[in-house]
């Protein structure tokens, strides 16, 4: 614990504001606002690794005219602190499936490890702010280009997940602050 308030007076003598201790959910006023956005504005990515992924296709191709495979697409995460910043741990699946059966045609599944360097360990509360807001946009190439991939050796039609749509924010959209994508 003294490096991280020792870590955290640092941070705060350069200018920045200093996080919160973890604890209950903090509303996002504009003071959790800004410190949020320090830390996402100081922490530097440093590396990137699938430590899990996997791609299942219990049925074959068929073309069949006038049906198209609906893609599910669920994200998660969590993280974990360590001495000089965090790893980010995104959890993404996709589910190609028939809008009237049950079962899905095509899976993949993905871990993705994000190790991020930060002068400011990362907290509970501000990882769902980051899961909500920032872990997809760091996970979802490697994911695209894993799924695009995986899936096109299963014997399917390649699939290629879209790219993510920015959208300035609206007047009326909650935001933590600053620019940033609309809700």
């Amino acid at each position: 614990m003294p490096a991280r308030r020792q870590t955290a007076k640092s941070v705060a003598a350069a200018g920045k504001h200093r996080l919160p201790e973890p604890g209950p959910a903090v509303p996002p006023d504009e003071s959790y606002a800004d410190a949020y956005n320090a830390l996402v504005e100081i922490m530097e990515l440093l590396s990137v690794r699938f430590s899990r992924a996997s791609v299942a296709s219990p049925s074959i191709f068929v073309a069949v005219k006038g049906k198209q495979l609906q893609p599910i697409i669920e994200t998660d995460g969590r993280y974990l602190n360590f001495g000089s910043g965090f790893v980010a741990v995104a959890s993404l699946s996709f589910r190609g499936q028939y809008p009237e059966e049950d079962e899905a045609s095509v899976t993949a599944e993905a871990e993705i490890e994000l190790v991020f360097r930060s002068p400011i360990p990362m907290t509970d509360d501000h990882f769902e702010i980051f899961k909500a807001r920032n872990l997809h946009l760091y996970a979802r190439p490697y994911f695209r280009e894993f799924l695009h991939s995986a899936i096109a050796r299963t014997g399917w039609p390649p699939y290629t997940l879209p790219p993510i749509a920015f959208q300035p924010p609206k007047a009326s959209a909650p935001k933590l602050g600053g620019e940033g994508l609309s809700e």
